[in-house]
């Protein structure tokens, strides 16, 4: 592909710009900054890894589904469980 317009269109950036509400550039920005600190995208082609596979499987939050998949993969995935569905609750004392 030439490069210039029609990868702009292959980015996450670009397929995002298309929509018919488009979010903000920078909130676009933030999350491929964050999916890629989690490894969930490739930083050079934004390509989604196996990681960024599973998580986009579990119904929470990237940070939260990433830290789940390693406690299974480490063997504590009870464990893992257990402070993830802690960490969803929010408890109002007053």
């Amino acid at each position: 592909m030439a490069p210039g317009k029609g990868e702009e269109a292959d980015s996450a950036h670009g397929f995002l710009m298309k929509a018919m509400d488009p979010p903000h550039e920078l909130s676009i920005k933030h999350a491929i900054s964050l999916l890629t600190t989690l490894q969930c995208l490739d930083p050079e082609s934004e390509a989604v890894t196996s990681i960024g596979k599973a998580v986009s499987r579990l119904p929470m939050d990237p940070r939260t589904s990433r830290a789940v998949i390693l406690g299974c993969m480490l063997g504590v995935g009870p464990s893992m469980l257990s402070v993830a569905a802690a960490m969803g609750c929010v408890l109002r004392l007053f």
